[in-house]
């Protein structure tokens, strides 16, 4: 981020989050701070789940803390 007062860049946040669509044009569509369940949750439940629902495959970093977040949003008991 760059600091308008001071004019000096500074780091917020080590890691992001990349969301990309592979099935379709393979474009991104999301990025969130954090390498985080939270971040992945939030963006997923900002969502809503009529898209959600539409979600049938999911590809992606083999952490732990997203798989858990994936579950927890994309494939609960429906």
């Amino acid at each position: 981020m760059h600091d308008a007062e001071t004019g000096r860049w500074v780091r917020t946040e080590r890691f992001e989050t990349n969301l990309t669509d592979l099935a379709g044009p393979g474009r991104l569509l999301g990025q969130v701070a954090g390498r985080t369940g939270k971040a992945v949750t939030g963006w997923l439940e900002d969502r809503g789940p009529d898209w959600q629902d539409q979600v049938r495959f999911v590809a992606m970093d083999p952490c732990a803390v997203y798989r858990s977040a994936v579950e927890r949003s994309l494939f609960r008991m429906r």
